[in-house]
């Protein structure tokens, strides 16, 4: 990616920090895979947290709800083959931060989708998506708890830290009945979402912490 880009966003946004945990180790199938290793290489030595955070400080917006961590190409991409993504599939992201699961997805999916109100965020996910040369995926800016989830197969939501999670799960059961609603850490269970499993897989939300067991709520919504 070009310096002067990631200048317009977080100063040179680049970051020599070693990882907190061996994913090549834990996630070896996948990383073995050369375009899960091309996203991750995208990804390395930039510091998404400080874009992120240089994003959110140009928006305006503030506050917890706005916690920023990623969630590493290899976990994605071994989360979506177990709940059996594929070329059929629309995936959306909500809260999609600088889009590493957005991007992740594009390689299983017929499109992938991602969402989040801070446009710098969303401008970088656009520098990345050009710079990987991805053509099945969009990245729009706006407010998770009005998106439009008709057009979703899959809808992945890491963004739970949230006092409104009581809105979002209303807004996640306008979804198609049959669609899958993955959430990391929160379940959003109700009658008509159907929680399917919950699957444990080690990672850290950081690059220098060490990899902690985190669920990944499936849940599938009834006609």
């Amino acid at each position: 990616m070009e310096s002067a880009a990631l200048d317009l966003l977080a100063g040179a946004g680049r970051s020599e920090r070693p990882p907190g945990f061996d994913l090549s180790g834990r996630y070896a199938g996948e990383m073995s895979l050369p375009e899960v290793q091309r996203i991750h290489d995208h990804y390395r030595d930039i510091d998404t947290p400080g874009i992120f955070a240089a994003a959110l400080a140009r928006s305006g917006y503030h506050g917890r709800n706005f916690m920023y961590g990623d969630t590493a190409v290899p976990v994605i991409y071994r989360l979506l083959q177990r709940i059996g993504a594929d070329s059929e599939d629309v995936f959306f992201d909500l809260g999609c931060g600088c889009g590493m699961p957005v991007l992740t997805a594009s390689m299983l999916v017929k499109k992938a989708v991602g969402i989040d109100l801070i446009p710098g965020a969303i401008q970088f996910c656009r520098l990345s998506q050009a710079a990987l040369g991805l053509d099945n995926v969009e990245f729009r800016t706006g407010d998770l708890l009005r998106t439009n989830l008709t057009e979703a197969s899959i809808v992945f939501v890491a963004a739970t830290a949230f006092d409104f999670l009581g809105a979002l799960r209303e807004r996640l059961l306008t979804v198609r009945p049959g669609t899958v609603v993955v959430s990391v850490t929160h379940s959003f269970e109700a009658p008509s979402l159907q929680l399917v499993e919950s699957i444990p897989m080690e990672f850290s939300w950081t690059r220098e912490g060490t990899d902690y067991p985190f669920r990944f709520h499936v849940h599938r919504r009834l006609p």
